[in-house]
């Protein structure tokens, strides 16, 4: 992934939350940038097991 293509997806959840205000991120966004990065949301225990991971799959189609 290049650092330009990073930027693009990060951007409107950064400037979302510097227009409202905002110190948090949904967690439809946080999913939606981990598929972009290739990366994972997960629930890690204390020994580093996986819990629960999440993907994109998990966002709820309307």
């Amino acid at each position: 992934m290049t650092i330009s293509r990073l930027e693009n997806a990060c951007k409107p959840l950064i400037l979302q939350g510097l227009q409202k205000n905002i110190k948090k991120i949904s967690t439809h966004d946080l999913i939606k940038l981990a598929d972009i990065t290739d990366t994972q949301i997960a629930f890690i225990d204390k020994a580093g097991k996986p819990l629960i991971t999440f993907d994109v799959e998990d966002i709820k189609k309307d």
